[in-house]
């Protein structure tokens, strides 16, 4: 019986709007064949990122101490996105199955999310949820919440293809 495709997988993708002068919040849910120890290896060695995840040009890790980590990220977008990069403060907790990430400083106004793992029969259950305001006043809104929404995708299929090599 042949694999189900990826888009199969993906169980969704919903955009949260709380209001005027707030971020939307986007959260996909998909499932990952992988086990939660590969899903876990891969989403918390941020300095791998730029191995496999798409649009990020490299990570500086500043600090590490117990679950706390200090990563520099730059990115890989065009115009007038280019030169983007961002110091995030991330917190890992293996046991819940989670890290959270918070912006301290950058090039975007601020950017903020969180990996939720949990297994599911063979594989792993993921969410992936992202806030992320570039403070550029001439892209609208929607426009960045749409692509990140198509991006998202393209994210979780590479969490995945590298936790299948773990």
């Amino acid at each position: 019986m042949p694999q189900a495709s990826f888009a199969a997988r993906l169980m969704d993708i919903k955009i949260t709007d709380p209001g005027k002068h707030q971020l939307k919040t986007i959260v996909a849910n998909a499932y990952l064949e992988a086990s939660p120890e590969q899903v876990w290896q891969t989403i918390s060695q941020y300095e791998a990122y730029p191995k496999f995840l798409p649009r990020v040009a490299s990570c500086r890790i500043d600090r590490r101490q117990g679950n706390v980590t200090i990563a520099t990220m730059k990115l890989d977008l065009p115009f007038p996105m280019n030169g983007t990069w961002y110091t995030n403060r991330y917190v890992a907790n293996k046991k819940a199955g989670t890290i959270e990430w918070k912006m301290l400083q950058g090039s975007l106004k601020s950017t903020a999310g969180r990996w939720k793992i949990s297994p599911q029969g063979k594989g792993t259950l993921v969410q992936y949820r992202l806030q992320t305001d570039p403070g550029i006043p001439f892209i609208p809104q929607a426009m960045i919440q749409e692509g990140s929404k198509r991006t998202i995708p393209d994210i979780l299929r590479a969490v995945e293809a590298y936790a299948q090599k773990q």
